[in-house]
């Protein structure tokens, strides 16, 4: 659910109120074309009542407009062809069921001490998922990416902190329990200076390794990401709502080639939400 705080900075958006004025104008344009055409036709109806029945109109095109752009919290759409439903969801991904997708970067770093930032999506896996240990959760990706060939080996004087072995762009590290899996896809780099870089051609290749990997792994269980591209390694010039759209569009590429999970979730967190017109990733959704 969205937090009272975030409804209201929603709600208060310059894109809401933008909607909720055209969305009131156009009501309250037709109420009027409507009265108007009423009124030649019953020889002036409403001459009695006049007060009322602009009063009635002006609280039913603000009703409207208001339940037009109230925040919504989730919303899906079943598709029968591939057989799989997308739900977009406002939430924290942590608390949603089922497999994760997370995002990493092309060595996998992990460490929260000296390369990752806590409150990332990869810190909150290792305190939340894995209780802090981080010798847990990298013995989990190394047994992973045992088969996984690097591309190459930094060495520790031209990279002193983070992991040195590099793995291509769309790698995913299957870890996790049969019924609640984490798919860690590397959809950026890290120099060695530990600036993440990534771009749309990265997150396009990563996405398709990742549902690959979900179609394999995931036994078309529900999977849920976050809109990746958004944190530090933010894609430059492509607003949040675009990467929501192409994460959509990729998953339903894959999909029409097989089926990939029975639902794949989606979710915003509430401060990215506030900014996004969501009304409109729905209506995308819909016209697919």
């Amino acid at each position: 659910m969205l937090t009272p705080g975030v409804a209201h900075e929603t709600l208060l958006s310059r894109r809401t109120l933008q909607l909720w004025a055209v969305t009131f104008l156009t009501c309250f344009g037709i109420a009027s074309a409507a009265a108007g055409l009423i009124e030649a036709l019953f020889n002036d109806p409403f001459k009695p009542f006049g007060a009322y029945y602009l009063g009635a109109a002006l609280l039913g095109c603000c009703t409207i407009a208001t339940a037009r752009v109230w925040p919504r919290t989730s919303f899906s759409r079943y598709f029968p062809i591939p057989g799989t439903t997308i739900t977009i969801v406002v939430g924290d991904l942590f608390d949603q069921d089922g497999h994760l997708v997370v995002g990493m970067n092309d060595t996998f770093d992990t460490d929260t001490g000296s390369v990752i930032a806590p409150h990332s999506i990869q810190g909150q896996m290792l305190a939340r998922e894995y209780g802090g240990d981080l010798t847990w959760l990298d013995e989990d990706v190394e047994k992973a990416l045992r088969d996984v060939p690097p591309t190459r080996l930094e060495s520790r004087t031209d990279r002193p902190r983070g992991k040195l072995a590099r793995y291509p762009i769309g790698t995913v590290a299957v870890i996790g329990e049969r019924h609640r899996r984490f798919f860690c896809v590397a959809y950026s780099t890290t120099d060695n200076g530990n600036v993440v870089h990534s771009s749309l051609d990265d997150l396009w290749q990563s996405l398709s390794g990742l549902w690959e990997a979900v179609r394999l792994h995931g036994e078309r269980r529900t999977v849920s990401v976050s809109v990746l591209g958004t944190g530090l390694a933010r894609i430059s010039n492509l607003p949040p709502g675009d990467l929501i759209r192409l994460i959509l569009i990729s998953y339903m590429a894959a999909s029409r080639e097989a089926v990939i999970a029975d639902q794949l979730r989606l979710v915003i967190h509430p401060p990215l939400a506030a900014n996004l017109n969501l009304q409109g990733i729905e209506d995308f959704l819909s016209a697919q």
